[in-house]
């Protein structure tokens, strides 16, 4: 049997991944689309457990964790873009950017458009037309006034973006002094530049989200997974701890560092670093995919779109619910309200995966489409 991961260009595994990412994003925005937040506030150094709206947000409380789909998905991001230039025997600057242009800006472009075109009646035109520049360039998360807006979520597709611009850069970090010193002169940057906000920007500000959630401190999570992309290419074994009990040990740090307010700025790089120790172990397997992991391969294809429409349209949906005079129970919503959203959500992302995606790349022929998953970030 072929070796799942270095056999084959198309690595169903990472769909799989993908899939459980985007899902654990949406439940968590979907939690906060209901509630109108997504965390508890604080009481000191903890969360103020009597500040929780109901007893069904407490019992919901483990969504709030589906931000971690993020960190998985910039680990995801590192490793598919490095094995595929590992994979290349020439690489061609052009020809990556071109890529990445076709796979990413297409879809992004028509998203933006429509949650534009939603917030033409909740902006003046000056406001509009200043988020729509920062966005139609990716730098939006340059700025506290544009980091959030049009949709919450396109925040991270600027970071993606800017990661590929540096790509070369770490591409030559590389070659000079190895991935692995590579990785570690990115974790040394990024732990210092989290202290130096920390401790220079008030955590109010709407400045410290900008520089705490900025392409220079994220380059850890995604050279991390460029790490373990040249360890599966190379048939080595990463040095990343391998005793099972360094999994429960970081999530026990994980949680500790959502819950513990001066821990905070460290829970993004944990989520990380425990999203690549599951990598490596996930790929490790030789085995078949077993039925569930096979249902969170389509999810895992879509992901993309899913991940551009799923805050506009759960948002449409809540309001349509509101509208309607439906009682606004939290399980009346979590049912009802969320198996709609999903429906139309897969509907939605399977449609522009294959009309919007797959036309898009297929048109410079820069990637065969039975590739595009191992190109997707």
């Amino acid at each position: 049997m072929k070796n799942p991961v270095v056999g084959s260009d198309h690595i169903q595994r990472l769909d799989v991944l993908r899939g459980i990412a985007i899902l654990a994003v949406f439940l968590f925005h979907f939690l906060s689309g209901v509630y109108e937040m997504d965390h508890l506030p604080w009481r000191g150094w903890w969360p103020d457990w009597s500040a929780a709206p109901d007893r069904a947000f407490l019992w919901l409380f483990p969504l709030t964790f589906g931000w971690i789909g993020v960190s998985l998905f910039f680990v995801l991001s590192g490793f598919c873009i490095h094995l595929a230039f590992l994979r290349k025997p020439t690489f061609s600057l052009g020809k990556f950017y071109r890529a990445r242009f076709w796979r990413i800006y297409p879809a992004y472009l028509l998203a933006l458009l429509f949650c534009a075109g939603l917030g033409f009646s909740n902006f003046t035109r000056s406001e509009t037309w200043a988020d729509l520049a920062a966005h139609l360039t990716l730098t939006h998360n340059f700025f506290p006034a544009t980091f959030f807006s049009f949709s919450p979520a396109f925040w991270s597709l600027a970071v993606e973006c800017q990661f590929y611009l540096a790509f070369p850069l770490f591409v030559a970090l590389r070659s000079r002094i190895g991935i692995g010193r590579a990785l570690a002169a990115a974790g040394i940057g990024a732990m210092l530049l989290r202290l130096g906000i920390v401790l220079c920007i008030d955590a109010t500000a709407p400045s410290f989200n900008v520089s705490l959630f900025s392409a220079p401190v994220l380059w850890f999570d995604w050279i991390l997974g460029a790490y373990l992309a040249e360890c599966i290419h190379q048939k080595r074994t990463p040095r990343l701890p391998q005793h099972l009990l360094v999994i429960p040990l970081i999530c026990g740090a994980l949680v500790l560092s959502t819950l513990c307010k001066p821990l905070t700025p460290l829970r993004f790089p944990i989520a990380s670093v425990l999203s690549a120790l599951v990598m490596m172990r996930y790929l490790k397997d030789r085995g078949a995919l077993t039925w569930w992991e096979r249902a969170f391969v389509p999810l895992g294809l879509m992901s993309y779109s899913f991940y551009l429409w799923h805050q506009p349209l759960l948002t449409r949906v809540l309001k349509v619910m509101h509208r309607a005079g439906l009682p606004e129970t939290p399980w009346l919503v979590f049912t009802v309200g969320l198996s709609v959203t999903l429906g139309l959500l897969a509907a939605l992302s399977w449609f522009l995966y294959h009309h919007v995606e797959l036309r898009f790349v297929r048109r410079p022929k820069i990637v065969q489409p039975q590739k595009l998953a191992s190109y997707a970030c």
